[in-house]
């Protein structure tokens, strides 16, 4: 059978024994200049008689011994594990393995290099089986030649393909080794992992992890098959040379990620030491001119990017390891800006909808765009319970928000309002556009009466709470910036006649059926008046009026007051105006973010100063240019006075 071969570098092990030579074969000492030869004889199982016993020679066949014409022979035998050397003057020479015993009583054959199977090989014929096909080793002055060679038991047993190994030849990576088909199918099968042509004790199945002790060795998976004779056949893989191989921990970054702030990269102990450590910090994936030490000031450049290091470690004789650390996102050096605005106030909230519902809604409130009362009074409720808050004309629903309707898939749509805010045609158009929904309009005799019912109404009112927020329904401004505060909060806003010196009876009713202990108040006393004010705190344990100058410093004390503990995003609507804010406040409510009102080319200057406190990522104008013209951060501010 073919003796399978690997070409490799070992070590010289002196000292190997020479034997006797095959008969026809003259054994000569190398004359002249002679070039070392060594390599590991490996066989397969079972094992018969001491390795040391079977013999490797070399026949020469360029030179003959002069005197008795007979071709030249260099012969040796390995030790005990395998491992043989020897000197040979540059030439070229065909290769045999004998077997231990002279009259072959062991079941191993005379094995040629690459030779032939089923043939007899003539030592004093040798071209003969050069010209047969097998391979000629050359002989090079000053150029050592390693040689491995296994032995097999004679068989007829053949196996399709050769094993493979593949994987990456690094210490602590898996190689995974292919099994071949055996012909004739053999009755036994069985794979063993080789360092340098030694089994590696208990690697026996299809992979195997490298370990340290791999490093810089060469590793093969041997196929041993059982015939049907019960002759063992070997089948070795070529050799993978495992790699010398730098140990160290994925580095990570410490530090703040801001404008600024320094960033270090903590590497952890690399081995085997000592390792030279070199660092590349990159933005966005671009190297950053200058940046290769340990630690990095963060520029104005890297805002909005994402930093990293690369480490890489060095030492002689080994392949160079590279670690990147994760990336850190670098804060941006102000909120990035964002637009909500439709062509109108119905297309706006249908475009607010889509960002509260991205996908379907089981609930949705429907109010009318063209007056705020019921809005407003939605504007938390809807947020409490994270339903879109649509908006309508009296008589029928615009297209735009019936596409919307029809997005959602509703299964409970709200109608907030008496019939004079929405009509019953609004009704039937939205049984029209979804068969089957439950619709349920909560309405009252006024703004007020409708506040209260909505709260109240034990499917789609407020959540439970013990507090309650007041602001006036006579006016928009302070409910479109408390409708936020309120939803964030689970607490319901009650929109009272803030002109009033007393409560009504019916709101009474209301707080104490609701057990209220607390209450705010949002506006000063142009908006809910001192009498209104006291009655409400001789009611509650606790009481608070927000208040300011005018309804833009309301909106700014309302988010420094009830924003400290918020979301990433901080909204922008008109104070000139409702339609923009009453469904942006259900979005606010949701994504608890504070609203502030603006005019129309300018914002207080106590935004700048909360935008710096709240820290937040994005502002979201909500409207188009004809309410709030400016866009970019920071904001141009209004002047004082």
């Amino acid at each position: 059978m073919a003796l399978v071969v690997a070409l490799a570098l070992v070590c010289v092990i002196p000292g190997a024994s020479a034997s006797a030579s095959p008969a026809g074969v003259s054994e000569t000492e190398a004359a002249g200049a002679a070039t070392p030869v060594s390599g590991t004889i490996t066989r397969a199982l079972p094992l018969e008689g001491d390795l040391a016993q079977f013999q490797v020679g070399f026949i020469a066949l360029d030179e003959r011994n002069p005197e008795t014409n007979t071709v030249l022979a260099r012969v040796t035998n390995p030790d005990d594990n395998g491992r043989y050397s020897l000197q040979l003057p540059p030439g070229r020479y065909q290769v045999y393995v004998s077997p231990p015993s002279e009259n072959n009583l062991t079941t191993y054959d005379t094995q040629v290099w690459q030779g032939l199977r089923d043939r007899f090989f003539d030592p004093e014929y040798p071209l003969d089986a050069v010209l047969s096909g097998a391979r000629i080793l050359i002989v090079q002055p000053d150029a050592p030649v390693s040689l491995d060679l296994s032995i097999d038991h004679a068989s007829a047993f053949t196996f399709t393909p050769s094993p493979t190994v593949s994987g990456s030849p690094a210490v602590g990576a898996t190689l995974t080794a292919t099994v071949p088909t055996w012909t004739p199918a053999a009755t036994g099968r069985a794979l063993e992992w080789r360092r340098e042509g030694v089994p590696i004790t208990g690697a026996t199945a299809s992979t195997y992890t490298l370990t340290a002790e791999d490093e810089g060795q060469r590793v093969t998976a041997v196929a041993l098959g059982v015939d049907p004779a019960g002759q063992v056949t070997a089948a070795t893989s070529p050799p993978v040379t495992v790699e010398k191989t730098l140990f160290g921990p994925v580095p990570e970054i410490q530090g703040t990620p801001a404008v600024g702030g320094v960033l270090t990269s903590v590497v952890g102990s690399w081995s085997p030491e000592p390792v030279e450590l070199t660092y590349r910090w990159t933005r966005s994936g671009a190297p950053i001119q200058g940046a290769t030490g340990s630690s990095y000031t963060v520029a104005a450049a890297d805002a909005s990017t994402s930093v990293t290091v690369v480490v890489t470690g060095r030492k002689s004789g080994y392949p160079d390891k590279v670690l990147e650390a994760a990336a850190v996102e670098i804060a941006p050096l102000g909120p990035d800006v964002q637009r909500v605005a439709g062509p109108d106030r119905f297309a706006g909230s249908a475009l607010v909808s889509q960002k509260v519902a991205p996908m379907t809604a089981p609930l949705v409130y429907l109010a009318s765009g063209e007056g705020f009362a019921d809005a407003l009074s939605g504007s938390a409720i809807a947020a409490q319970r994270s339903a879109p808050l649509l908006l309508s004309t009296a008589a029928s629903i615009p297209q735009v928000v019936a596409d919307e309707i029809v997005r959602l898939r509703p299964s409970n749509i709200v109608v907030l309002g008496g019939e004079a805010a929405l009509r019953p045609s609004v009704v039937a158009q939205l049984k029209a556009l979804r068969p089957g929904a439950t619709i349920t309009r909560i309405g009252g005799a006024d703004r007020y009466e409708m506040s209260r019912n909505l709260i109240a109404h034990p499917q789609f009112g407020a959540k439970t709470s013990t507090a309650v927020y007041v602001a006036t329904g006579r006016n928009f401004a302070d409910a479109l910036s408390a409708s936020p505060a309120a939803a964030a909060r689970n607490v319901p806003l009650l929109l009272v006649d803030g002109s009033k010196q007393k409560l009504t009876v019916a709101e009474t009713q209301l707080l104490t059926s609701r057990g209220v202990k607390s209450v705010t108040i949002f506006g000063g006393y142009a908006a809910v008046t001192r009498e209104l004010g006291l009655e409400l705190r001789a009611r509650a344990d606790g009481y608070t009026r927000v208040t300011g100058a005018d309804r833009f410093e309301v909106s700014l004390a309302i988010a420094q007051e009830f924003f400290t503990k918020h979301g990433d995003t901080v909204y922008v609507a008109t104070g000139a105006n409702y339609p923009d804010a009453l469904s942006g406040g259900v979005l606010a409510g949701i994504t608890n973010g504070p609203v502030f009102l603006a005019q129309q080319n300018c914002i207080d200057a106590g935004f700048l100063t909360a935008v710096r406190d709240l820290k937040p990522k994005h502002i979201v104008i909500l409207g188009g240019p004809a309410v709030i013209g400016f866009d970019e951060y920071p904001f141009p501010t209004c002047p004082e006075g």
